[in-house]
């Protein structure tokens, strides 16, 4: 148990209980209630730990050490999506409640809003419709591989009440292939042109995570299940089609190419219920000049 491993590093550097918290910045009482067992350790403070005892987070977690840990294999069909699982659990673990449900919002809006400029998923991954919103397909598979091979660790605690968990990436992600796809992306072919402001997905990624970063998982799951690729997929477990960004609504587009043919056809639907319209209808060389 971690509040056992925390008392026996403690003492092994002969360090009192008020001196590991003031390296710690908590009190005394909060380092006896963390080895007593009656306090959570806060996922940021557990590199703090680790620094102060000289040891690996994995150390204090009582998992794999690094020598032994599996690393990721490019031949890995999930290989995608488990480096951005590494890399958003890597920025976002202080949130106390960084788990799923955030995370597969996250790793939606992501491939979705992508999707918006390249016709393509960064993660190669299917989504479907869930009652708490769109998930990958194989995302509780992923997450269990991901635990047995000692690259990310769950941790829980009671909070109000509730149990909540969080994700810990215990090696480090690698973003390299995001240059491969971003190459990829901006190649002319015969059916497809990129658009001159095609963002590279780092950056898409780091704009994902201001955007929502800051959100509870409640708000970012009611903010996906008004997204028309959710809304109109109808049942539950039917494949989310990726297609259905191109319907979106205003707030949702990130294109500005789709955000301004979006404007002109409401345009064209408000006005067509105008009673101008059936003017115009009379009138054809005006109509194609509106419609235009």
């Amino acid at each position: 148990m971690i509040h056992q491993k925390i008392k026996e590093l403690r003492e092994m550097h002969g360090l009192s209980q008020e001196e590991l918290g003031n390296a710690i910045g908590v009190s005394r009482v909060a380092i006896s209630q963390v080895e007593l067992g009656e306090r959570s350790i806060k996922v940021d403070e557990l590199k703090i730990f680790a620094d102060v005892f000289g040891v690996d987070v994995n150390e204090l977690l009582g998992t794999t050490p690094r020598s032994k840990e599996k690393k990721l294999s490019k031949k890995d069909k999930h290989y995608k999506i488990k480096q951005l699982i590494l890399y958003l659990s890597s920025k976002l673990m202080s949130k106390q409640n960084f788990w799923e449900t955030l995370l597969n919002k996250l790793l939606y809006f992501l491939d979705f809003d992508y999707y918006e400029w390249t016709w393509s998923l960064i993660t190669d991954e299917e989504y479907v419709k869930l009652p708490y919103g769109p998930v990958p397909k194989e995302m509780t598979k992923i997450i269990e591989q991901m635990q047995q091979d000692s690259q990310i660790k769950i941790l829980s605690r009671e909070y109000f009440g509730k149990k909540q968990k969080t994700i810990v990436p215990l090696i480090d992600a690698d973003m390299g292939f995001l240059d491969a796809i971003d190459d990829k992306n901006h190649q002319t072919t015969d059916n497809y042109t990129p658009y001159p402001e095609l963002p590279h997905p780092k950056k898409l990624i780091k704009e994902i995570i201001e955007k929502y970063g800051s959100w509870n998982a409640d708000a970012l799951s009611n903010r996906s299940h008004n997204d028309i690729p959710y809304l109109t997929t109808k049942k539950i477990w039917d494949k989310i089609s990726p297609g259905l960004v191109f319907y979106r609504e205003l707030g949702y587009m990130v294109n500005p190419h789709n955000e301004s043919k979006k404007i002109q056809q409401e345009s064209v639907s408000a006005f067509q219920s105008n009673d101008a319209f059936n003017f115009l209808l009379d009138e054809p060389d005006l109509y194609d000049d509106y419609v235009k």
